[in-house]
């Protein structure tokens, strides 16, 4: 279990590193709303592609977001 912004994650292990994973599917893992997946994608905080108007992001990236959460972004 561990925390990104004050959120409890549940389940990190269970994450796919291969596989991508929607907005939708990320806020429902981290218990927020898809806008905030969204504005963590805009503001560059986790990597994701673009599949027509939608983001995906690897699994490996959504596991390294949510192990170092923001405090890299804000060293960076």
């Amino acid at each position: 279990k561990k925390l990104v912004r004050g959120l409890s994650v549940k389940g990190l292990d269970r994450i796919d590193e291969s596989r991508l994973y929607r907005t939708g599917e990320i806020a429902e893992l981290v218990g927020v709303t898809r806008q905030a997946v969204v504005h963590w994608i805009k503001k560059g905080w986790v990597g994701a592609i673009r599949v027509g108007r939608h983001y995906r992001v690897k699994g490996s990236e959504l596991k390294r977001f949510l192990n170092e959460g923001t405090e890299s972004v804000r060293r960076g």
